[in-house]
């Protein structure tokens, strides 16, 4: 008994220091990145450029990435086995509530998501956490992929972009591409082999043989749980189904941005057109990709700025109020709107906390 308390206090303080240096390195990624974002900034003209931003297209950039996200929560259906029983806006309210998480603590999301709609649809957590996993890795392919279409197209460009970044000015084109491959290469390779091939039964067997009974057989369920709910049962049908929405998400992404464009006049101003809101919508993603901080603050404003004023010309007043009105437009409707489903599904933040601080232990 001692020593199981022993144990426990150790892993508490364990958890508490692990939590406690994630959050300082968020903090540092936080701050750091938005005092880039605004440095050199004349106050006047960055409010005046503000002020005159079309209201009507900010509200719209909010509108169309919300209608992204119902997207993603139709795509996701495809990939749960028995998507006819799970209502749309089910699904959205848990999509929802995950971007709100993600708002607070990066990545929380991922893992609030499956167990809201779990609670909500009576299915298992782990089956459901199974499908966000396979989504984001879709996800981190078309990321992939438009990065490079961007260096094909304005590799240079891109390449002195990052030399203006803190951080990033001896990253090469490539050197991004490896950072977001490596890891993904290295999920999709282990969800092969542990899910697709017998190393994953040996490998719960033999926690099995090493854990006591309680343990072993819990890990065992949860990996039966996971394994089923990674297995895509939509066929030909539900394949097609999963590009075409893939497709619809990225493009409600990119008009979003397109809407701030137009609201900042920067189409007509400057001849910022659709293909540049998709090479900005990628250079931000990145971004936020590499570095996450809650809701991309800072490492979104940043990346903005600086792809704005080097490709594009754009004034930085001009560049950093962009960023800050339509990063905000975007955040404040998934806030918003996640509040709202937090309180239908009678949820409390602490109990979403704590699935999120249990899924990282």
């Amino acid at each position: 008994m001692v020593a199981e308390r022993t144990s426990s206090k150790s892993s508490g303080s364990g958890n508490a220091l692990k939590h406690t240096l994630r959050l300082l390195l968020i903090t540092v990624l936080l701050v750091g990145s938005l005092w880039y974002a605004v440095r050199d900034v004349e106050w006047s003209k960055l409010w005046e450029a503000v002020a005159d931003a079309k209201l009507f297209w900010i509200l719209m950039a909010a509108v169309v990435v919300m209608s992204a996200h119902v997207a993603r929560a139709e795509r996701w259906r495809f990939f749960i086995a028995d998507r006819r029983k799970i209502g749309l806006r089910n699904a959205f309210s848990a999509t929802v509530i995950g971007y709100f998480m993600n708002n607070i603590l990066p990545r929380s999301g991922e893992f609030v998501r499956p167990w809201a709609l779990a609670r909500r649809e009576g299915h298992s957590t782990g089956s459901l956490l199974a499908t966000v996993v396979v989504e984001r890795v879709l996800d981190g392919i078309t990321l992939l992929l438009i990065l490079l279409s961007i260096i094909v197209i304005a590799g240079d460009e891109l390449a002195g972009l990052l030399r203006q970044i803190d951080g990033l000015s001896s990253y090469r084109p490539t050197d991004l591409i490896l950072q977001l491959a490596i890891p993904l290469g290295a999920i999709i390779l282990l969800l092969v082999l542990i899910l697709g091939t017998r190393l994953g039964d040996w490998l719960v067997r033999v926690a099995q043989q090493i854990l006591p009974e309680r343990f072993g057989d819990k890990i065992k369920g949860m990996f039966e749980e996971f394994r089923e709910g990674a297995r895509f049962s939509g066929g030909k049908r539900g394949s097609i189904a999963v590009i075409f929405w893939s497709g619809v998400i990225w493009f409600g992404y990119i008009l979003s941005l397109h809407c701030g464009v137009i609201a900042f006049g920067f189409n007509t101003t400057y001849g910022f057109d659709f293909g540049d809101s998709t090479v900005l919508l990628g250079i931000t993603a990145i971004g936020v990709a590499i570095a996450p901080t809650p809701g991309g603050f800072g490492v979104f404003h940043t990346f903005c700025r600086v792809a704005l004023v080097s490709l594009y010309g754009i004034p930085t007043e001009e560049a950093v109020a962009f960023a800050f009105v339509t990063h905000f437009a975007q955040y404040a409707a998934s806030m918003l709107v996640g509040t709202f489903f937090i309180f239908r599904e009678g949820m409390s933040l602490k109990s979403a906390f704590g699935v999120a601080e249990r899924s990282e232990r």
